[in-house]
């Protein structure tokens, strides 16, 4: 199949060369870029709290979720590492998402999850390594699922995407501009969730919807018909 770890690892490493490559061709055309932002929406691990623990029994949860952190930390380790001799500054944003919530039996703070908890562990090795040391992590407030951060003057707002409910951007966000979030306030939005990639622009702002990198489901395809393509977004 391929959707188990081995194959989910290799097309995570296999479009991230082709990210990094994708870099190097717009530096040749003049595209001056010094910041990179490693952006990281949530769900990078299955976790065993959504649909009550019971997809721990099917090929996607092949591994126990202490053994799910220690690859995706693995993975982020070696995104940043790909990256990082190419830029000044590498910043990487950080929520988390429903999947990585640590535990539902009681009200955790949503600011703190696995997803966190990847980025912390590789935060502690970039701080000992003086190559990256132009590596910044960003997370949300104590008590906050989203992040807005500044990027050399635009606002870009990070969300994982389960807080819409349904699949409209537009009710969701015009809410938090609305209520004059900092998230309603950013320029441009990232989110994940759906697993399938869409973008639209809402006035003069734009939103993104990032691809997953998951082998699909059958479930949803059975449903739906429908499936998503695997993929890194870039832009």
């Amino acid at each position: 199949g391929d959707s188990g770890t081995e194959d989910i690892v290799q097309r995570i490493l296999n479009t991230t060369s082709e990210a990094v490559n994708r870099l190097k061709d717009l530096r040749k055309i003049g595209r001056s870029i010094g910041t990179i932002v490693l952006a990281l929406p949530g769900d990078h691990v299955e976790g065993n709290v959504s649909q009550h623990g019971r997809l721990q029994g099917q090929a996607a949860s092949d591994l126990g979720i202490t053994e799910q952190v220690r690859v995706a930390r693995r993975v982020l380790l070696a995104q940043i590492k790909a990256f990082a001799p190419l830029c000044e500054e590498l910043i990487v944003p950080v929520v988390n998402g429903n999947h990585d919530e640590s535990t539902r039996q009681v009200t955790a703070d949503p600011s703190d999850g696995w997803n966190t908890e990847i980025a912390s562990a590789v935060q502690d090795i970039c701080a000992e390594v003086e190559s990256l040391s132009h590596v910044k992590f960003r997370y949300p407030a104590k008590g906050n699922q989203n992040l807005s951060i500044n990027i050399n003057g635009v606002m870009l707002g990070l969300f994982h995407g389960h807080q819409m409910g349904g699949v409209n951007p537009i009710k969701y966000l015009e809410g938090q501009s609305l209520g004059m979030t900092e998230l309603g306030q950013c320029d441009v939005w990232v989110s994940g969730h759906f697993h399938h990639y869409r973008a639209m622009d809402i006035g003069q702002r734009f939103w993104v919807q990032a691809p997953t990198l998951d082998g699909g489901s059958n479930w949803y395809k059975d449903r739906k018909g429908l499936d998503s393509h695997p993929g890194l977004l870039t832009m």
